[in-house]
């Protein structure tokens, strides 16, 4: 018999509402550009590789910025604090890139 889950709530209520939406599309012709790091692992995302807008992992209102999906969909398996500190500063575009 398989496991019954608890509701998940609306896309808004987890998070990816409206505001989530627009944000993601402001930094998607900079991800697909190959000038943004991952704001977890800090590691380029390529041109065409999978990516999330990822939240802050304590305040999920917060978003820490682009991640690549593999880092940001493993976050809730692991100790996140262990491997990115809360302090880290969110991901941003590199000027040197757009020169």
């Amino acid at each position: 018999m398989g496991t019954h889950r608890a509701p998940r709530g609306t896309t808004t209520q987890r998070g990816y509402g409206v505001n989530h939406v627009e944000l993601r599309e402001q930094w998607r012709p900079h991800v697909e550009a190959g000038r943004v790091s991952c704001a977890r692992c800090k590691l380029p995302i390529k041109p065409g590789e999978p990516w999330d807008l990822g939240h802050d992992d304590h305040d999920r209102t917060k978003y820490r910025g682009p991640e690549h999906a593999e880092c940001n969909r493993g976050a809730s398996k692991r100790v996140t604090d262990a491997i990115t500190p809360a302090i880290d500063p969110p991901a941003t575009l590199d000027p040197k890139w757009d020169e």
